[in-house]
């Protein structure tokens, strides 16, 4: 399975500065079931993408970059 969603989360928050407890807070989420769906992102939809995008700052296409 193609984890590079994941990998894109994970880069987009280390250039933006947002930990996961505080990505938590922006989604109104426990910052382990983002953990989760990061590590796991094939279970994420595409709402959720754009959310996260959203809270991170950045353009939701930005996190599909090379996802096939």
């Amino acid at each position: 399975m193609n984890n590079m969603l994941g990998y894109n989360i994970s880069n987009a928050l280390k250039k933006n500065k947002v930990s996961l407890s505080e990505l938590g807070k922006r989604l109104n989420c426990h910052r382990q079931t983002i953990a989760l769906r990061i590590n796991e992102p094939w279970r994420l939809t595409i709402g959720e993408v754009i959310k996260i995008g959203a809270a991170i700052g950045v353009d939701w296409h930005e996190l599909l970059e090379g996802v096939e």
